[in-house]
């Protein structure tokens, strides 16, 4: 469960904010987990504006897997 909490996220990418993964824009449940839509934001060098985009997260708990793909969603168009 580590790995799919915020501070396991912080692990994975050490320049997030652990609070950013608390938060999603649509989640569903399925039968092996959870499925969550969520904005991300990757940094870029002073001369890039910010990147925004949209994934689905999937987290699989009876496999222990989580996987994530960028994605389009209605609540953020063009992104």
């Amino acid at each position: 469960r580590l790995m799919t909490s915020p501070e396991g996220f912080q692990l994975i990418d050490p320049l997030s904010d652990p609070a950013d993964f608390a938060k999603y824009k649509q989640r569903f449940r399925w039968a092996r987990g959870r499925l969550e839509v969520a904005e991300a934001h990757a940094p870029l060098p002073a001369l890039f504006s910010p990147r925004e985009f949209c994934v689905l997260n999937a987290f699989d708990d009876g496999r222990r897997t989580f996987v994530s793909k960028s994605v389009q969603h209605a609540s953020m168009p063009g992104a």
